[in-house]
């Protein structure tokens, strides 16, 4: 009996695998979800808003001002500490 092996489909290069979208333009698309008012936005919009904050995929969006809070964050304590 031979085995079968199992082959990977090839990997997508960057972006996010669900939405098939770059981080820059997944980030833009969410913040015009978010624009939005609550109240104004359709069932499927707020699905996908509910969908797209589930995922980590919010975190890796926000992580450049998590940097950037942080280094600054650093800064003010190296200036206590001097």
């Amino acid at each position: 009996m031979a085995t079968v092996k199992y082959r990977r489909p090839p990997r997508q290069q960057g972006g996010n695998k669900r939405t098939g979208l770059s981080m820059a333009e997944l980030r833009t698309y969410m913040d015009t979800l978010r624009a939005i008012p609550a109240a104004e936005r359709t069932p499927a919009q707020a699905e996908e808003l509910r969908r797209l904050d589930n995922t980590h995929y919010h975190r890796m969006l926000r992580l450049p001002e998590t940097i950037a809070r942080l280094e600054a964050r650093l800064a003010d304590l190296k200036a206590l500490a001097r």
